[in-house]
């Protein structure tokens, strides 16, 4: 009502500010004023005039609205100054609205002093009025705590009386109250009622709120059914906030997926989820990631789950790190080339008006690499140092290398180790695995060999999950190099680095079972290990796998199946294998070599990612 009633007021004035102006001294020639005096309407405004001079609270009030609205006059200080004259005249006289507006003046520096306690007086001299508007205001005073001490209980009285009033934004307040229990028990129910009404209203997060209480919420009676409506209705309005499209969207995504409320459907999960990604959802991003890549639920897609991994990384989901370790090794160079590529214009177009380190740190690597824009090595120095001197480790890392290599600046390999050391503080795996290695092997006759570091490196690498450095730190203890031996330490780290599929670490601990070393002899867990590396292409274990079945080590003999796990060995040089497979075949015939060599085919055509 308080809108509509400004609104009358503005409409009869604004074609009157002409007098205005001449009324209270004010040059209508003043070029400030250019284009806002109209002298055909000077008799009507000297009327308004004239009657809030002789004391009419009404008047008073219409004229204060037409100094402070920026549809009357440019906004200059010395109108808003007549401005909260006029309304304070009016207020003097118990005028309701003036009280609201001038409360608002003195919120700010409007027109004179900002004083705080004279706008809580006046905006509840309002409120308790009946003004929606005031209360809504002192509802949101009262709960931030900005403009006058945090007082919960005042702050839903406020906000429940302009809801009763139909105040739509106050109604999604106590909604909201009621569903997190802020200053009141916690009542869903209670929620509902005032969500359905916002939601009535148009107030878009009110229906996201709806839909996640009857989809999703313990406590409240499962009702997939409403969920999906609700959902629906803020995913697809189109002037819905992109924050709250992008949440929304995720929960439509998950129930298609889930077939809650709605039969189950990927071709929609994907649609809903791709669209709360695009909207910024960072858990959509990261799903999608997982999904592509998996490519059982969905169509499987390298490029495009690698790009929203990196998109996810950007928006700071902790687990899309993760998601690029798992995906990135398995890119081939034209793949990485491709998503660099395609994502160089994107981290281009956002990493300037954005203040994301990892955003600038990406775009600096791709100045770096040249993918996706022309290779800088200026560039790339530029947007990497400023990602770095915010943190972020990656960055820390691309000095590393750009010192080490001589890339745009002069190589200085112990300023590199410095920026790798920096990058390995600052929590990146990768780096402190490297500086393990760097102090294990010495680096160019600047670093000399440490141990010491080395191990100090490699075991916080291990120890934040890189199975790799698991896979070293599991040798060094099995054989003593720069710690005691300790056999159950080594098998200790070959285990986690074996459930990360690491080939090395399952070769070398199945080799442990093989010899009954540091835990009880069990060729049948050797057979199984072996196998899965061989798998994953590691040729030592296919070697190991021929010579199982040629010395029948925990099965029966078998020729023929040696010389198939030594024919595969030997097509990644491996030498041993080339030997015994060159010795087996002189056992076998000429039919069985040919079936043999078949079989080793049959078995690469099976892993082609090998």
């Amino acid at each position: 009502m308080l809108k509509k009633y400004r609104l009358a007021v503005l409409i009869s004035l604004l074609t009157t500010i002409s007098m205005a102006a001449h009324a209270e001294h004010l040059d209508p020639n003043d070029p400030n004023l250019k284009g806002w005096t109209k002298p055909k309407n000077i008799d009507y405004l000297h009327e308004a005039l004239n009657e809030a001079k002789r004391g009419d609270a009404e008047a008073q009030y219409r004229v204060g609205i037409a100094f402070k609205s920026p549809l009357m006059l440019p906004d200059l200080p010395r109108f808003r100054k007549q401005s909260r004259k006029w309304l304070a005249l009016a207020a003097e006289q118990g005028h309701v609205l003036a009280n609201y507006d001038l409360g608002l003046t003195y919120l700010s520096d409007s027109g004179g002093p900002k004083d705080n306690e004279k706008a809580i007086k006046m905006l509840t001299f309002a409120a308790e009025r009946g003004v929606g508007d005031a209360q809504y205001r002192l509802g949101q005073m009262y709960a931030k705590g900005e403009v006058t001490p945090k007082n919960l209980k005042l702050s839903y009285k406020w906000y429940a009386q302009a809801a009763e009033g139909n105040y739509n934004e106050a109604q999604l307040q106590v909604g909201h109250i009621f569903h997190k229990g802020i200053g009141v028990s916690r009542d869903y129910n209670e929620a509902i009622k005032w969500y359905v009404l916002a939601a009535k209203g148009g107030k878009l997060e009110a229906a996201l709120n709806l839909g996640i209480l009857y989809g999703f919420v313990v406590g409240v009676p499962r009702d997939y059914a409403k969920a999906v409506k609700y959902l629906t209705e803020a995913a697809t309005n189109k002037f819905s906030e992109p924050h709250i499209s992008s949440a929304t969207a995720l929960n439509l995504g998950g129930m298609y997926f889930n077939g809650n409320g709605v039969p189950q459907d990927y071709k929609q999960a994907e649609k809903w989820l791709t669209l709360s990604a695009n909207r910024g959802g960072g858990v959509a991003q990261v799903e999608l990631a997982k999904l592509y890549f998996d490519g059982t639920l969905f169509p499987k897609n390298i490029l495009k789950a690698i790009e929203w991994a990196y998109i996810a990384d950007v928006n700071w989901v902790r687990e899309a790190a993760g998601v690029i370790n798992r995906i990135a090794p398995g890119l081939t160079e034209k793949q990485a080339y491709e998503v660099k590529n395609r994502l160089g214009s994107w981290f281009k177009t956002f990493a300037v008006p954005t203040n994301n380190p990892k955003l600038y740190g990406y775009l600096g690597e791709l100045y770096l690499t040249g993918y996706g824009i022309s290779k800088d090595y200026k560039k790339a120095l530029e947007w990497i140092e400023l990602a770095a001197n915010r943190g972020n480790a990656r960055s820390y890392y691309n000095l590393f290398i750009m010192h080490k290599d001589g890339l745009g600046v002069r190589q200085d390999i112990p300023k590199a180790v410095n920026f790798l050391t920096a990058a390995a503080q600052n929590g990146m795996v990768t780096a402190q695995n490297h500086l393990g290695y760097i102090y294990f092997h010495g680096f160019s006759k600047k670093i000399p060999k440490d141990y010491k570091q080395s191990i100090k490196w490699y075991t916080l690498a291990a120890q934040n999950g890189h199975p790799g450095a698991q896979t070293d730190i599991a040798f060094f203890y099995s054989k003593g190099i720069g710690v005691p031996q300790d056999y159950k330490k080594a098998v200790m780290w070959y285990e986690r680095a074996a459930r990360q599929n690491h080939s090395v670490a399952l070769n070398n601990l199945a080799l442990l079972y093989i010899e009954g070393t540091g835990v009880p002899k069990n060729d049948a867990q050797a057979l199984t290990l072996f196998s899965k590396a061989a798998e994953i292409g590691n040729s030592e274990s296919q070697f190991q796998l021929g010579r199982i079945f040629e010395y029948g080590i925990g099965v029966p003999k078998d020729n023929q199946k040696a010389y198939m796990w030594y024919n595969i060995a030997s097509t990644a040089n491996h030498k041993r294998a080339i030997e015994a497979r060159n010795e087996v075949g002189k056992r076998l015939t000429k039919d069985q070599t040919s079936a043999a060599q078949k079989e080793s085919s049959t078995w690469f055509k099976q892993n082609k990612k090998l």
